[in-house]
């Protein structure tokens, strides 16, 4: 092609604005070429003829790339929808270019809200003189390096983001790719496994404590209760041995609320309908809320059952109505509600609970609600924000009776909006289990008593006394042992009916000891003691142990029925 061809071709590309460059690809250029050599050699003295030739094959090419143009963004466009990441582009001034789907269900705006507008509209205001100078600075200090950050919704509530920051040119102009991550869920499951840690480090720490502690309460109550039968009719010393006991059975229900951080208590589950226990409760709770505070209730028809224990629940329910009380000073209305609900994927990981059916107990207030930082705290042990009218203690123990129920809760909480507190507990598909007592109608004197040696094995002596002391009085022959070791030795040169041991003892433990004894001397009945136990039980003979276990501090009544019904069953 002749030089002047060349040139009138490009003056003709420049009357449109595009130049060699702006082609899609080098066989259109070549395309165009061709066009315009057969028209210069179709036309070579009619100068007239080729510039309207050129004129028509230059439209045909813009109009080709106008098509690549739309083809391209609209490709573009489906892929960034389809992305689960928030993905906008801004240009070198900050202001939005593009913004995905997944951007606008993140922050609640639609694409016309917010294409050309400067990006800082999706921040809060303290970050606004701080976007400025990443403006200022094209970004230096993001560049391909996350950071979390606060965003703001267009409804006003601000959530962690976090951003990563790429450049990129179209042409000479500097662009940038934002890549957004809503962390709220993130943070929620983190907050979830950290309210754990403590709680689980709390029960290492009372856990630590509990048996020497009920030992003590166990020598406190069983002397007490010994005194009282040698005092008669003195009244004034009765009512000192009474008083004695009364302050010994607060101080156990202190432990095993402590102990609550450190193990479920499922051997006291059952099946529960909390519809009627919710029923059963609402006068009571509608007495303890005053009539300041207004309860309804919501509940599920055909409401699955749960396996839960029935008391701890009914604690649990207590507790959170008090507490929703004390959000509503002025008054206010308590809405409670019951669901069958399925979770799946992302529902369960708010509640950090695998996929299934769950029951959901729901405790809706119009109190004063929390901000965000009080909201992270309000399960933790010993926070409260009562001063010194709280224990902090009673949303922890709600928490840990739930997760070791296998269920799970969450809380929502605004400043002026109230407060709402779902429970999750797993469904139960299992059968009834009744589980039977069959001393608790009989009066401790009829007891039946049979002429039995027990042995008695406990590394607190003042304890372990006393337990011989209640069985010698009812007419039984009693040996004692200070350790698993000792109680071996004694068994090999005695005959025994009954083992009653301690579980935790220097050297071997009450569990090996029963092992031992069940292979040595299978004839051998045996009962467990314990102020605490870890729940490390190894063998199904250990759990069916754990679950008749006595637990200290114990009084002389409990000891006589356990050895009453064990050897009733000789």
């Amino acid at each position: 092609m002749s030089d002047v061809t060349h040139k009138t071709l490009l003056r003709q590309l420049n009357r449109l604005g595009l130049d060699e460059d702006s082609l899609p690809d080098a066989q259109t250029w070549k395309k165009l070429l061709s066009i315009v050599n057969a028209s210069y050699k179709a036309h070579d003295e009619d100068r007239y003829l080729l510039e309207r030739s050129l004129e028509v094959s230059s439209t045909e090419m813009q109009y080709m790339i106008d098509e690549l143009k739309r083809s391209s963004e609209s490709t573009m466009k489906t892929m960034l929808d389809s992305m689960q990441n928030g993905v906008m582009t801004i240009s070198s001034k900050g202001m939005i270019l593009s913004f995905n789907r997944s951007a606008q269900n993140m922050f609640g705006y639609t694409l016309g809200e917010v294409i050309d507008r400067n990006m800082e509209m999706l921040l809060p205001e303290k970050y606004r003189h701080e976007y400025e100078e990443l403006v200022n600075n094209n970004f230096s200090n993001m560049l391909s390096v996350p950071r979390e950050v606060e965003a703001r919704h267009k409804d006003g509530h601000v959530f962690p983001l976090l951003l990563m920051i790429s450049e990129f040119y179209v042409g000479n102009e500097r662009q940038f790719i934002v890549s957004c991550v809503d962390m709220t869920q993130q943070k929620q499951m983190d907050e979830q496994i950290r309210r754990s840690q403590r709680i689980d480090a709390l029960g290492k720490l009372t856990g630590g404590i509990a048996h020497d502690y009920n030992n003590l309460l166990g020598v406190m109550i069983g002397y007490a209760e010994l005194m009282e039968m040698l005092v008669g009719d003195n009244e004034k010393l009765l009512d000192y041995c009474q008083q004695i006991i009364k302050a010994g059975k607060r101080g156990s229900q202190l432990t095993q609320k402590l102990l609550s951080f450190s193990r479920p208590k499922l051997e006291e589950s059952t099946r529960v309908d909390i519809n009627h226990l919710l029923l059963d409760s609402r006068e009571m709770l509608e007495k303890t809320l005053t009539v300041r505070v207004k309860i309804s209730m919501q509940l599920q028809d055909e409401l699955w059952p749960v396996w839960v224990d029935q008391g701890e629940l009914e604690n649990a329910l207590l507790n959170l109505s008090i507490n929703a009380m004390h959000a509503m000073s002025d008054g206010g209305s308590l809405h409670i509600a019951t669901e069958n609900v399925h979770l799946g994927i992302a529902q369960s990981v708010l509640v950090n609970l695998p996929e299934g059916d769950y029951v959901r107990l729901s405790l809706m207030d119009t109190g004063i609600g929390m901000d965000a930082t009080t909201l992270q705290q309000v399960f933790d042990p010993f926070f409260t924000t009562k001063g010194e009218e709280g224990t902090g203690l009673g949303l922890s123990q709600v928490y840990t009776f739930v997760r070791h129920q296998g269920g799970g809760i969450y809380m929502d909480s605004q400043p002026g909006h109230g407060t709402t507190v779902s429970l999750y507990f797993p469904r139960y598909s299992g059968d009834v289990i009744e589980q039977e007592n069959t001393l608790d109608n009989e009066a401790l004197d009829d007891l039946p008593v049979t002429s039995a040696r027990i042995l008695v094995v406990d590394d607190e002596p003042a304890l372990c006394l006393f337990v011989s002391e209640v069985l010698s009085d009812k007419g039984y022959e009693v040996l004692q042992a200070e350790s698993a070791e000792e109680a071996l030795e004694c068994l090999a040169k005695e005959s025994v009916d009954l083992v009653i041991s301690d579980v935790l003892m220097p050297g071997m433990d009450g569990y090996r000891l029963a092992q031992k004894i069940k292979e040595q001397y299978p004839h051998i009945k045996i009962q467990l003691m314990s102020g605490y136990t870890d729940d490390k039980q190894e063998t199904e003979e250990d759990k069916i142990l754990s679950a008749n276990l006595l637990r200290k501090p114990m009084g002389s009544k409990d000891i006589l029925k356990k050895v009453a019904d064990l050897l009733k069953t000789s």
